[in-house]
């Protein structure tokens, strides 16, 4: 003869069971969800940079000295393109970043640029600022993030592209771009 007490304990295990399946299967789910919205936009490329056949040097004088003067800047200058796509900026202490997604004599590339308020330094943000001066990268999640800083420290850069180390056209953009972010000065 089975006992109401039993019987109660048994269904709870039984729901129990039941509901750590669901669980498992709900969390299965939202993590495949969440690793294909990760691959379609790191796969996305939205514009081919063009460049002129003469380099732009556009009068710096005429920018703003703020986020929107120095991307609107480097795309005068040929070096990114496309409309940038909001970031999470205060994971490394800025106030604002952007990320350009394009390619460039069929190479695939990304721009990242975040703008620093110097008067209001955060702990992270002196920390990864520090990091990047001194070693050329800061740590996001155990990995080395090769960044660049601007010369007037306001501006932190990553940019990426899927060319070889020995691809000429590719190394001389990277030197390129480098130099014109690392040497604005807006107004």
């Amino acid at each position: 003869m089975l006992n109401y007490g039993s019987y109660q304990r048994n269904k709870e295990v039984i729901t129990m069971k039941n509901l750590k399946k669901i669980l498992a299967v709900v969390l299965v789910a939202v993590m495949a969800m969440s690793l294909t919205g990760c691959m379609t936009n790191r796969g996305q490329v939205s514009t081919e940079l063009v460049v002129s056949a003469e380099e732009k040097n556009p009068d710096m004088s005429l920018y703003t000295n703020d986020f929107d003067g120095i991307t609107k800047y480097l795309a005068d200058c040929e070096v990114i393109a496309g409309e940038g796509t909001d970031m999470s900026a205060d994971f490394i202490g800025a106030k604002i970043g952007k990320k350009y997604s394009f390619s460039y004599e069929g190479q695939k590339a990304t721009c990242e640029i975040y703008e620093y308020d110097l008067e209001n330094l955060s702990d992270t943000a002196k920390t990864v600022l520090d990091s990047v001066k001194t070693k050329g990268y800061f740590e996001s999640l155990d990995t080395e993030v090769k960044a660049t800083v601007s010369n007037n420290g306001k501006f932190l850069m990553i940019y990426v592209n899927t060319a070889k180390a020995d691809n000429e056209v590719q190394q001389k953009m990277i030197a390129r771009i480098n130099e014109k972010f690392a040497s604005f000065s807006g107004q």
